[in-house]
């Protein structure tokens, strides 16, 4: 939590990898995409949509 809180003013964007009620512990304003699946579907879709904008 120590490295996000310092990560995410700088952020364009998160991708929370977990249950959607963690979204409340994210600082700031940063726009929040919940890629949580209780399969590993959303997950995958959304790293292969990361990668493929070169972040």
């Amino acid at each position: 939590m120590a490295r996000l809180e310092r990560l995410v003013p700088d952020a364009a964007l998160v991708i929370l990898f977990a249950h959607p009620r963690l979204v409340s512990q994210i600082a700031g304003d940063v726009p929040v995409l919940c890629a949580w699946h209780g399969q590993a579907l959303m997950q995958r879709a959304a790293a292969r949509w990361v990668v493929s904008r070169g972040a």
